[in-house]
């Protein structure tokens, strides 16, 4: 009888700890979803601006004459 008992409390204490690993989980989990988003979308926004520039600079020097033919290859 004092044995099923001891079972029983060791069981729900077991339940409890993994409900609450799963829940710390759970947590780190979205931080780490947000941390990603968040580094995603301030790369992408650099980026935008490095091509942007890349495309005036393109536009701007086409007409050089010096230019026009590595732009040729390039393209």
């Amino acid at each position: 009888m004092l044995g099923a008992g001891c079972d029983i409390m060791i069981r729900r204490s077991v339940v409890r700890f993994v409900e609450h690993l799963t829940s710390q989980l759970r947590t780190a989990t979205e931080a780490q979803s947000k941390y990603l988003s968040f580094l995603s979308h301030d790369l992408r926004g650099g980026l935008n601006g490095v091509f942007l520039m890349i495309e005036v600079l393109k536009r701007e020097l086409a007409g050089e004459e010096r230019l026009a033919e590595r732009s040729k290859i390039s393209t």
